[in-house]
Protein backbone atom coordinates (compact mmCIF):
# COMPACT_ATOMS: atom_id res chain seq x y z
CA UNK A 1 0.00 0.00 0.00
CA UNK A 2 1.39 3.39 -0.95
CA UNK A 3 1.61 6.39 1.30
CA UNK A 4 -0.95 8.20 -0.86
CA UNK A 5 -3.47 5.33 -0.42
CA UNK A 6 -3.00 5.33 3.37
CA UNK A 7 -3.42 9.10 3.49
CA UNK A 8 -6.58 8.94 1.36
CA UNK A 9 -8.10 6.19 3.54
CA UNK A 10 -7.36 8.09 6.76
CA UNK A 11 -8.78 11.32 5.36
CA UNK A 12 -11.91 9.48 4.26
CA UNK A 13 -12.34 7.96 7.71
CA UNK A 14 -11.83 11.33 9.42
CA UNK A 15 -14.26 13.03 7.03
CA UNK A 16 -16.87 10.33 7.66
CA UNK A 17 -16.43 10.66 11.44
CA UNK A 18 -16.90 14.43 11.20
CA UNK A 19 -20.18 13.92 9.35
CA UNK A 20 -21.34 11.39 11.95
CA UNK A 21 -20.60 13.84 14.78
CA UNK A 22 -22.36 16.63 12.89
CA UNK A 23 -25.38 14.40 12.32
CA UNK A 24 -25.58 13.57 16.04
CA UNK A 25 -25.39 17.27 16.96
CA UNK A 26 -28.15 18.14 14.48
CA UNK A 27 -30.33 15.31 15.83
CA UNK A 28 -29.90 16.51 19.45
CA UNK A 29 -30.78 20.09 18.49
CA UNK A 30 -33.84 18.83 16.60
CA UNK A 31 -34.97 16.74 19.60
CA UNK A 32 -34.50 19.63 22.04
CA UNK A 33 -36.45 22.01 19.78
CA UNK A 34 -39.24 19.47 19.43
CA UNK A 35 -39.59 19.15 23.20
CA UNK A 36 -40.18 22.86 23.58
CA UNK A 37 -42.58 23.05 20.64
CA UNK A 38 -44.49 19.90 21.64
CA UNK A 39 -44.96 20.93 25.27
CA UNK A 40 -44.79 24.73 25.29
CA UNK A 41 -45.90 27.47 22.98
CA UNK A 42 -44.55 31.00 22.89
CA UNK A 43 -47.01 33.86 23.41
CA UNK A 44 -45.22 37.21 22.85
CA UNK A 45 -48.29 39.13 24.07
CA UNK A 46 -47.03 38.67 27.65
CA UNK A 47 -43.28 39.17 27.06
CA UNK A 48 -41.79 41.49 29.69
CA UNK A 49 -44.98 41.34 31.77
CA UNK A 50 -45.26 40.44 35.44
CA UNK A 51 -47.92 38.53 37.32
CA UNK A 52 -49.00 38.54 40.96
CA UNK A 53 -46.53 36.88 43.33
CA UNK A 54 -49.15 34.30 44.29
CA UNK A 55 -49.03 32.96 40.70
CA UNK A 56 -45.26 32.33 40.82
CA UNK A 57 -44.52 28.71 41.80
CA UNK A 58 -40.77 29.33 41.92
CA UNK A 59 -37.98 31.38 40.43
CA UNK A 60 -34.90 29.41 39.47
CA UNK A 61 -31.58 30.22 37.88
CA UNK A 62 -31.52 28.38 34.58
CA UNK A 63 -28.64 28.84 32.15
CA UNK A 64 -30.64 27.53 29.18
CA UNK A 65 -34.22 28.04 28.06
CA UNK A 66 -34.56 24.28 27.62
CA UNK A 67 -33.64 23.73 31.24
CA UNK A 68 -36.29 26.24 32.27
CA UNK A 69 -38.82 24.48 30.06
CA UNK A 70 -37.97 21.13 31.65
CA UNK A 71 -38.74 22.54 35.11
CA UNK A 72 -42.21 23.48 33.90
CA UNK A 73 -43.00 20.42 31.82
CA UNK A 74 -42.14 18.07 34.69
CA UNK A 75 -44.19 20.02 37.25
CA UNK A 76 -47.96 19.29 37.08
CA UNK A 77 -48.85 22.65 38.66
CA UNK A 78 -46.86 24.70 36.13
CA UNK A 79 -49.12 26.26 33.48
CA UNK A 80 -46.65 28.71 31.95
CA UNK A 81 -43.22 30.26 32.40
CA UNK A 82 -41.27 33.42 31.95
CA UNK A 83 -37.61 33.05 30.95
CA UNK A 84 -35.08 35.86 30.89
CA UNK A 85 -32.15 35.15 28.57
CA UNK A 86 -30.24 38.17 29.90
CA UNK A 87 -30.37 37.31 33.62
CA UNK A 88 -31.00 33.58 32.98
CA UNK A 89 -33.81 33.47 35.52
CA UNK A 90 -36.87 31.32 35.03
CA UNK A 91 -40.24 31.90 36.69
CA UNK A 92 -42.66 28.98 36.78
CA UNK A 93 -46.27 30.17 36.90
CA UNK A 94 -49.38 28.42 38.19
CA UNK A 95 -51.59 30.26 35.69
CA UNK A 96 -51.59 31.07 32.01
CA UNK A 97 -51.33 34.83 31.68
CA UNK A 98 -54.46 36.77 30.85
CA UNK A 99 -55.59 40.38 31.24
CA UNK A 100 -56.76 39.41 34.77
CA UNK A 101 -53.41 37.89 35.89
CA UNK A 102 -51.25 40.56 34.16
CA UNK A 103 -49.77 42.79 36.87
CA UNK A 104 -47.94 45.27 34.66
CA UNK A 105 -44.41 45.40 33.29
CA UNK A 106 -41.47 43.43 34.71
CA UNK A 107 -38.77 45.37 36.53
CA UNK A 108 -36.27 44.27 33.84
CA UNK A 109 -36.39 43.50 30.12
CA UNK A 110 -35.54 40.26 28.34
CA UNK A 111 -38.45 38.16 29.65
CA UNK A 112 -40.09 35.74 27.18
CA UNK A 113 -43.40 34.10 27.98
CA UNK A 114 -44.27 30.45 27.17
CA UNK A 115 -47.53 28.60 27.85
CA UNK A 116 -47.71 24.91 28.52
CA UNK A 117 -49.91 22.99 26.12
CA UNK A 118 -52.85 21.55 28.03
CA UNK A 119 -52.39 17.97 29.23
CA UNK A 120 -48.72 17.78 28.24
CA UNK A 121 -46.44 16.42 30.98
CA UNK A 122 -42.99 15.07 30.16
CA UNK A 123 -41.21 12.51 32.30
CA UNK A 124 -37.98 13.55 34.00
CA UNK A 125 -36.20 10.33 32.99
CA UNK A 126 -37.01 10.90 29.30
CA UNK A 127 -35.77 14.48 29.48
CA UNK A 128 -32.54 13.49 31.24
CA UNK A 129 -31.90 10.75 28.69
CA UNK A 130 -31.84 13.18 25.75
CA UNK A 131 -29.93 15.91 27.57
CA UNK A 132 -27.01 13.61 28.40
Amino acid sequence: MTLKTLYTKNCSRTYKMQWEVLLVVVMVIKIKGTIISDYLTRNPLYDNRATMGTNVISTVYSVRRLSCASHCTTNPTCKSLLYNSITQYCQLLSVQMSPVSDNGPQTSTGWRYYERKIGKLISISFLNSILE
